[in-house]
């Protein structure tokens, strides 16, 4: 147990002022500190002394084994204690002596030995409880620590930035730092002499934020039940707890639980709040659903618009009638087979039934949105499909004649009444017509003969009866009909043309073409002689393939027609001319029988000739395609040939007056004008550049045989020299560009236009080689690594470009001034190089040339802002709030209102805290913040949410016992109304002494101040923000009576 001596300190501490005769002395130890904590029981001594030259100090007041020693002002690390000497209370004792030999009395100092630490250190959080949801985040701390003078608390483990303060055993309203989450706090203590306990932690999770994306589903959101027992999906972030409106009790959190809703059926309505760990309660969630457990009824099916029959089983109209439904089922079959729910319509437009006749039932069954069902409601109707079967009508007259082989019967007279047969099975009604629509004809009741029928018209032709069957159903018959032909005329219009009435045929086989023509005519005879020896009838046709007879000369046709009644024409007749033999004796010959032509037109003369011929067609091919026939002309003639040379045909053939073609005559010439083709001269095989005046030259030409080459497009002074595809040129000294021009010439003498070819020489190498990165940007932030490159280097044509000096693996390429989308040597951020050297086409290169630069893509990370310590509401006047931020490697800021960052907006040194202005009136406010290091990569944005709320509640009323004006106690109910209010102050006096704010409610007993009188009683009220209102108060009088 530690004793504390610091009255005795001071009295010994003070010298001793006895006989030594001037002789004084004290001594002080580490300033006059009353403890000591040093491991090793050291202090410092600090000598005063007046006279004296020697001193002796002790920790014992007998001086044994003390020694006079010269005086010194400073003693350090002189030990309190011999080893193994436990702590506690220790003494110095000093003397001091003169040159005389003069000794002062005794002086000493007390300090106190203190090496033990605090022990026992404790720490709990709100009790040691896991969670808070203090709005402000304060907590309450409980410490313990035996021997305890002071205690520091801290965020941190290393204590950074954390003071020492007095010794507490309770710290209330301590404030955690950040946003929600675990929050670690760590303890030390600290004695009077220095001596530190080991560090205690305590942890808890601070929770302020209710549960979020609360949700609640009746029915997985169906609209109807047909139950009041339901099924309620719950969700809530963060949430362990629900409570339902309607219990008291909070249940454990699960994903579904079954609800039993208010009897009956209507619209019902479930709230649900949520609650999690720390006690946060969400706002309510609700949901809707209707509960319906009444079918549809009073249901009516009507096919057909109720008629008895239908003659058909599809395309029928069916109406349903029903009330309460929105969904209906419809079959033909009472079970429904293959049945579908459909959105109910009163109106089916075209149903069908099963086909084939009989009764027909239609079923039909409803639904409401709840899924109730109602009875099944049907109908039935008679399909009758089948119309009279064996439709039968004959005309009877006795005077009829029938013709077997053409089906065809005659009436002979001229009447048009006939008796007629009628024969239907299951017919009811019947309809007779002379024309087959019926037109202008009515049913009539079915019977099997007509005695009297009168037929159309009065001259000979086809008389023709109709007749159709109707059973009572309605299904009508296929049509029956008969018919005669009145014949008295033999056919008329009887003519004959051979051939299109050509003059000539000449046909090999003789064989010719009739066109025939007779109106009324059924059959038809042909013969070459006019007594038709052994000639027979045929059917009558307008077009007949005929053969003539006998050898080329004129030659008869002749024709007679005969209709179906046997009245037949007389004969008439055509003739024509068969000439069988083409144009004989026939020649063609071209330039008088030469082998070739060089005409630059291509032009030769042809000398033809054929016995007979009136006309001829020339050609440059056997096909004479396009060509047409012309006068024949036996004088010679001019002709082209075709345009291209080579050998040439040219083609003849005659025709003679009747038409007779002859066979193609021919002659053949060559027509060769073409010099060399295709000439060509490349030098050292299509290089542009060379860097020596002798060089290798290619040539090609068809069809050549000699050659001539020049350096000059004259030739002057260049001999003709024989065709060689390969030659050794040697230019004149000096670069520059050197031209080369050849000509060709064929075996027959054809010279050919001159082609040329040109090449560079050139010896020196390109100069002035550069290479930029990004235009000299320090740092690239491409995620890939790409950059751009800009190169120089005059008169270069290729470059090479690498990452490493010695350029593996790169390849020469065509110089470009800008590369776009270089990949620089990305595997890792730092400085990086790229190399360049170029070279012209003549194979000159230069040395390398390097750039570099600073490759970074990492943005920073880890960034965070906080608005006032996190609270959700602020209601400073100046919209001013205060931020917290936070972001790894970041060197710039830049804070914006709207996550747009308009150009108003500027970049700042990153700091972590800053005093902001939100924009605009009361409501949710939004602060964006995002980040950039020195090479300019920016981070992601972060974003944080406060409400603005600067208006204070509105107060609207305060009444004392409902408005009553005087009472004979003072225990009062006071009926309390504000807007937006969530505290009240409630006071008898205007200035609220000792009033305290309590949660805003509309109900309060209260107490007035003693003595009867008039009483006031004052209200005001403050929101969620901190917002005060004015007051409000109301009177009341109080007269004597019992309280």
């Amino acid at each position: 147990m530690r004793i504390y001596f610091f009255l005795l300190v001071l009295l010994f501490s003070f010298p001793y002022l006895g006989n030594a005769q001037g002789v004084t002395g004290s001594i002080v130890i580490n300033n006059n500190s009353s403890v000591t904590n040093h491991p090793e029981g050291k202090v410092n001594i600090k000598v005063i002394s007046q006279g004296a030259s020697q001193m002796q100090i002790s920790r014992d007041g007998s001086f044994r084994g003390a020694v006079w020693k010269p005086i010194t002002h400073t003693i350090y690390d002189f030990p309190l204690i011999r080893s193994g000497q436990e702590d506690g209370l220790k003494t110095l004792y000093a003397k001091f002596r003169d040159g005389n030999g003069n000794v002062s009395e005794v002086s000493s100092a007390l300090i106190e030995l203190d090496r033990q630490a605090p022990y026992n250190p404790s720490f709990q959080i709100n009790g040691g409880l896991s969670y808070t949801n203090n709005k402000e985040r304060k907590v309450q701390l409980i410490l313990s620590c035996d021997e305890a003078n002071y205690m520091m608390i801290s965020h941190r483990e290393d204590f950074a930035g954390a003071k020492w303060q007095p010794y507490r055993e309770s710290l209330s309203d301590y404030k955690l730092f950040g946003v929600d989450g675990k929050k670690r706090l760590f303890a030390r203590f600290k004695d009077l002499a220095g001596n530190m306990s080991e560090v205690v932690d305590a942890s808890i999770i601070l929770d302020i934020t209710p549960p979020t994306n609360v949700g609640l589903a009746i029915n997985n959101g169906a609209k109807y039940s047909k139950s009041n027992t339901v099924k309620l999906s719950l969700k809530a972030d963060g949430a362990t707890e629900v409570q339902l409106r309607g219990s008291d009790e909070w249940f454990p959190l699960q994903k579904e639980m079954e609800w039993e809703l208010s009897k009956g059926d209507g619209q019902k309505v479930v709230y649900a709040r949520f609650r999690d760990d720390a006690g946060n309660v969400s706002k309510a969630a609700k949901s809707f659903i209707i509960v319906d457990t009444t079918p549809p009824k009073f249901g009516k099916v009507v096919i057909a618009k109720n008629k008895r029959y239908i003659t058909n089983y599809a395309h029928h109209s069916i109406e349903l009638f029903v009330q309460g439904a929105s969904h209906m089922m419809v079959s033909n079959f009472s079970d429904f087979r293959n049945g579908r729910w459909q959105p109910y319509t009163t109106t089916i437009a075209n149903w069908s039934f099963p086909p084939g006749d009989g009764v027909k039932h239609l079923y039909a069954k409803f639904k409401d949105e709840a899924n109730n069902i109602s009875k099944v409601y049907s109908d039935s109707i008679i399909l009758d499909s089948t119309p009279p079967k064996n439709p039968f009508v004959e005309v009877v007259h006795e005077g009829i004649a029938y013709d077997k082989s053409n089906d065809v019967k005659f009436l002979m007279s001229d009447t048009r009444k006939v008796p007629l047969a009628i024969k239907a099975d299951d017919a009811k009604f019947m309809m007779i017509s002379n024309v087959g629509n019926f037109y202008g004809a009515s049913w009539q009741l079915y019977k099997t003969s007509v005695d009297s029928w009168q037929l159309e018209g009065e001259h000979d032709g086809v008389r023709q009866v109709y007749v159709r069957f109707r059973d009572k159903a309605g299904n009508i018959s296929e049509t029956a009909f008969d018919r005669v032909v009145i014949d008295n005329t033999p056919p008329v219009d009887a003519r004959m043309v051979i051939d299109g009435n050509n003059v000539y045929t000449i046909n090999k086989e003789k064989k010719t073409q009739l066109k025939l023509f007779a109106r009324g005519a059924d059959q038809m005879m042909i013969s070459n002689f006019p007594t038709f020896d052994n000639a027979k009838w045929e059917t009558y046709g307008q077009l007949k393939d005929w053969t003539l007879d006998g050898q080329d000369g004129v030659k008869s046709v002749f024709v007679k027609y005969k209709d179906f009644a046997g009245n037949v024409t007389e004969p008439v007749a055509d003739e024509i001319i068969l000439d069988r033999q083409p144009p004989f004796d026939c020649l063609i010959e071209i330039n008088k029988g030469e082998e070739q032509t060089n005409h630059p037109d291509g032009i030769v003369w042809l000398k033809i000739r054929a016995q007979e011929a009136v006309k001829m067609q020339l050609s440059n091919s056997n096909a004479f395609s396009g060509k047409r026939w012309e006068k024949y002309n036996p004088l010679n003639l001019k002709w082209r040939l075709s345009p291209t040379d080579g050998d040439k045909e040219v083609f003849v053939r005659f025709m003679d007056e009747a038409g007779n073609i002859s066979q193609a005559f021919s002659d053949k010439i060559r027509l060769n004008r073409r010099p060399p083709q295709e000439g060509k001269i490349v030098i050292n095989d299509g290089g542009k550049l060379n860097n020596s005046n002798e060089v290798s030259l290619t040539i090609s030409a068809k069809g050549a045989t000699e050659m001539i080459v020049s350096t000059n497009i004259d030739f002057r002074g260049a001999d003709w020299e024989p065709f060689n595809p390969k030659k050794v040129w040697k230019f004149n000294n000096g670069d520059g560009v050197k031209y080369l021009y050849i000509k060709f010439k064929d075996e027959i003498g054809n010279i050919s236009r001159p082609v040329g070819a040109r090449v560079g020489i050139d010896t020196k190498a390109p100069e002035q080689g550069m290479i930029v990165i990004n235009k000299k940007e320090k740092y690239c932030t491409n995620i890939n690594g790409m950059v751009t490159l800009r190169l120089f280097a005059r008169a270069a044509t290729k470059m090479m470009i690498s990452n490493n000096s010695n350029f593996e693996g790169t390849d020469w390429q065509p110089f470009k001034p800008f590369v776009y989308d270089y990949m620089l040597d990305s595997e890792e951020d730092g400085e990086k190089y790229v190399y360049a050297k170029f070279s012209d086409d003549a194979g000159n290169a230069t040395v390398p040339i390097k750039a570099s630069i600073y490759l970074d893509r990492q943005e920073p990370v880890n960034e965070m802002l906080v608005i006032n310590n996190g609270e959700k509401l602020t209601n400073n006047p100046d919209n001013v709030v205060s931020l917290e931020i936070m972001a790894e490697g970041a060197d710039e800021m830049i804070l914006s209102n709207s996550g747009s960052f308009n150009s108003a907006t500027k970049w700042e040194p990153y700091r972590p805290s800053r005093e902001w202005r939100v924009l605009g009136r009361d409501g949710a406010k939004n602060v964006f913040v995002k980040f950039r290091d020195k090479a300019g990569n920016e981070s992601s944005v972060a974003k944080a949410k406060i409400t603005l709320d600067t208006t204070p509640p509105i107060p609207r009323f305060l009444k004392i016992n409902n408005g009553q004006t005087a009472v004979n106690t003072k225990f009062v109910n006071l009926t309390i109304q504000a807007k937006d209010a969530s505290h009240m102050m409630v006071s008898n006096n205007p200035k609220f002494e000792g009033a305290l704010w309590e949660p805003y409610s509309d109900k309060k007993p209260w107490q007035l101040t003693d003595g009867p009188g008039l009483k006031r009683v004052f209200v005001k009220f403050k929101d969620a923000a901190g917002n005060v209102s004015g007051n409000k108060w109301a009177e009341i009088t109080y007269y004597q009576g019992s309280n």
